[in-house]
């Protein structure tokens, strides 16, 4: 089939969607937006740091590489790695081989991504991380760059000369962004079908996180059975709802979906203390940049510098259909089949669990904690496997009648919390502690401990 007939076919698979033309100068405008997002996620939001410990807790098969590991505890090569990663960065705000550098830095992030799961889990990345991946198709390099903005003006911003290559790269986000909303709605209403909206389940979630929030609302709303229910409701119907601006053309209607989705951003920061800054970059892709265009009387294209020579507008082609394809059908795959392989492919499950009532709220809060000669060292313990071994000889009646763990569970854990932390504790507390929340007066009741035994590792 001619290579021109695809095409065709193609553009009119996508044609539905709200695939908007924008301009040279609004593209440019746009990559310099993006850059400085990326620059600040980099250098301030979670820039590359080392291990402390030779900690292996792989939340993804591509965290459980040895290079990777290896690599985190290399604090040289890190900083060479923040170094290359924050140069080609501001190389890509400029627009010096802006599509190379996009490359670069893409790679970098991902590699940090994947040291960031080699310790702990990794929620906040993986959407962004794969939008990240998916714009790499994108031809940054067809923006000018910002020293050429200034003469140029009116060259790359005739309307003219938009093109939906470039608005391809301000609606792919919404895709992202919509098919993880849509997969996160599934995934709370398809595992507990309505429970999860009229159990007010909100409230849960917002005492849950409510200590790291900068704002006591969250618990006032707790507070509130119907008010949590009407949240709830909300917050499914927002997320369910999201997909649609990939079929909105009108500035003013994207817009709507970006505050809107913001807002759901904001929320989680404000009543549960959650920031998660790569997302909240791409919602930058919701600014009206159709409207980025040269008007008549601001500078005439004559005045242009001469080696400023804007592209002709291209349109889509079957990579970007084949690409949405793609992407869409991952997404119901891993809905439907409940897949979740950090960074790449996830469900969204975050938050779709809920509890019958406030009382098994409150029991299900009780956190094992394990204490050597009073010192706090549960997070070591959690990091080499431990806890369930622990948990086991902490609880047996006696040496005589113990059960005890599995011989090699035990050996596995020894071995590894002396290779990664040195000596192995001689005796173990093993305590619950649980911190109960006033569901009346909105408060967190004082916390309670209670003693379930201790575990010697001393032969």
């Amino acid at each position: 089939m001619p290579a021109d007939r695809v095409n065709s076919l193609a553009r009119r698979l996508l044609s539905p969607f709200g695939i908007e033309p924008i301009t040279p100068l609004a593209f440019a405008a746009f990559r310099t937006a993006f850059g400085l997002g990326l620059l600040y996620v980099q250098v301030v939001y979670q820039p590359f740091r080392a291990k402390p410990f030779d900690v292996r807790n792989p939340h993804g098969p591509l965290a459980d590489a040895e290079w990777i590991n290896a690599l985190a505890m290399n604090h040289t090569a890190l900083s060479i790695f923040q170094i290359a990663a924050c140069a080609a960065t501001v190389l890509f705000i400029a627009g010096i081989l802006a599509r190379l550098a996009y490359v670069v830095v893409v790679s970098m992030m991902f590699i940090n991504v994947l040291m960031i799961l080699t310790r702990t889990g990794g929620h906040d990345w993986g959407l962004p991380i794969v939008t990240l991946i998916v714009m790499t198709i994108v031809p940054w390099n067809e923006a000018p760059p910002l020293w050429q903005l200034r003469r140029s003006w009116a060259a790359y911003g005739a309307p003219h000369l938009a093109s939906r290559v470039y608005g391809f790269a301000v609606w792919i986000p919404g895709l992202m962004v919509g098919l993880a909303f849509a997969a996160a709605a599934y995934a709370k209403v398809g595992g507990t079908g309505l429970e999860w909206i009229t159990n007010g389940t909100v409230r849960y979630h917002f005492v849950e996180d409510g200590r790291n929030a900068p704002i006591a609302l969250g618990l006032w709303i707790a507070t509130h059975e119907r008010l949590s229910i009407a949240l709830s409701l909300a917050a499914v119907l927002v997320e369910a709802a999201f997909i649609f601006v990939v079929f909105a053309r009108d500035w003013r209607i994207r817009l709507a979906f970006g505050l809107m989705g913001a807002s759901l951003m904001a929320g989680f920061t404000l009543l549960q203390g959650v920031a998660w800054w790569p997302w909240r970059i791409l919602f930058l892709a919701f600014l009206p940049w159709t409207l980025c265009k040269a008007r008549p009387g601001w500078m005439a294209p004559e005045t242009a510098a001469a080696d400023a020579i804007p592209p002709q507008p291209r349109d889509l082609t079957w990579v970007h259909a084949a690409l949405v394809v793609t992407l869409v059908g991952v997404q119901l795959w891993a809905s439907w089949k409940l897949v979740e392989m950090e960074p790449l492919i996830s469900n969204y499950p975050m938050y779709a669990y809920t509890w019958p009532s406030p009382q098994e709220f409150n029991r299900g809060q009780a956190r094992t904690r394990f204490e050597s000669n009073g010192m706090d060292i549960s997070e070591a313990v959690e990091n080499t496997r431990g806890d369930e071994v622990l948990r086991q000889m902490a609880t047996a009646s006696d040496l005589t009648e113990r059960k005890g763990p599995d011989p090699q569970a035990l050996a596995r854990f020894t071995e590894s919390y002396m290779h990664t932390y040195g000596a192995l504790p001689s005796s173990v507390d093993v305590i619950v502690v649980q911190r109960p929340f006033d569901w009346q007066r909105g408060r967190y009741l004082p916390q309670t401990r209670e003693y379930i035994g201790t575990a010697h590792l001393s032969h």
